[in-house]
């Protein structure tokens, strides 16, 4: 029942159920501080995302077809259009503002160096027989250099590699846990999201067919296209304003034409 009444409100109006002569006193027109602009360029970002982290909840304002018809048949729409856009330009604008200083900030801990804090006695005597291990071993690896025997060198020297990664790990993932979990990660560059840098495609699919992915996806194309209105109204404005200027100045020397021929008759 809600549906079907929400369906009837965008056909003909929240106000259809009033008397005739109600609804006639009731000046009806999409420029109304109560309808919603953005809905009748094309969408409202509040329908984006609906239960998700970046929830914008309901529109106050009213999203009626009844609106959106008028408002395409209006003959001072172009004029509308560059109001509304200029609005909703600015809207767009602070939510992207907003989803790419979240990025930044998520890149700075991405990219941070962990901090140093106080081994456990566990840690540091595993990391001390790792050491006493690797000395051993490029002592041996130096005996058999000395003696000719190049590929048992290098057998010493390839453990010797593994005992340095060991220990590596060691230092680090014991340590930090929750910062270690954090490197494995990775920024969306459109919706600012975290996601694991083992991701299969199947996850990295789910994640771009989300709502928080598509909505800030639309936002960002939307943008653009605004952006690009805007510049190519800027430059339809210039040539227009050098157009008047050529023709005044065109205008001007018939004048002075004019006068000079006057004067040269007397």
């Amino acid at each position: 029942m809600d549906q079907i009444r929400a369906t009837l409100d965008e056909l003909m109006g929240k106000d259809r159920d009033l008397p005739r002569r109600e609804r006639s006193k009731i000046q009806k027109h999409f420029d109304s501080s109560e309808v919603c602009k953005f809905y009748l360029l094309d969408f409202c970002p509040h329908d984006l995302f609906p239960n998700t982290k970046s929830d914008l909840g309901p529109c106050k304002k009213r999203h009626d077809q009844f609106f959106k018809q008028q408002f395409s048949k209006d003959s001072n729409r172009e004029q509308y259009q560059i109001k509304y856009e200029e609005m909703l330009m600015d809207f767009l604008e602070e939510l992207i503002g907003e989803v790419d200083n979240k990025m930044k900030r998520s890149l700075e801990r991405i990219e941070a160096p962990l901090p140093e804090t106080e081994k456990s006695k566990d840690v540091l005597d595993q990391i001390k027989l790792i050491d006493i291990k690797i000395q051993e071993l490029i002592e041996t690896a130096e005996k058999f250099g000395e003696v000719g025997r190049i590929d048992d060198s290098e057998i010493v020297m390839r453990q010797i590699d593994r005992l340095k990664e060991q220990k590596n790990d060691l230092m680090t993932a014991s340590e930090h846990p929750l910062l270690m979990k954090e490197k494995q990660m990775k920024v969306c560059e459109v919706c600012g999201a975290m996601q694991s840098v083992q991701d299969n495609e199947k996850r990295l699919q789910t994640h771009i067919e989300g709502k928080l992915h598509t909505g800030y996806a639309k936002i960002r194309e939307y943008l653009e296209m605004l952006r690009r209105r805007k510049l190519e109204r800027k430059f339809r404005l210039e040539e227009e304003k050098e157009k008047e200027r050529f023709q005044k100045e065109i205008k001007e020397k018939e004048r002075f034409r004019e006068v000079k021929e006057k004067e040269f008759t007397r």
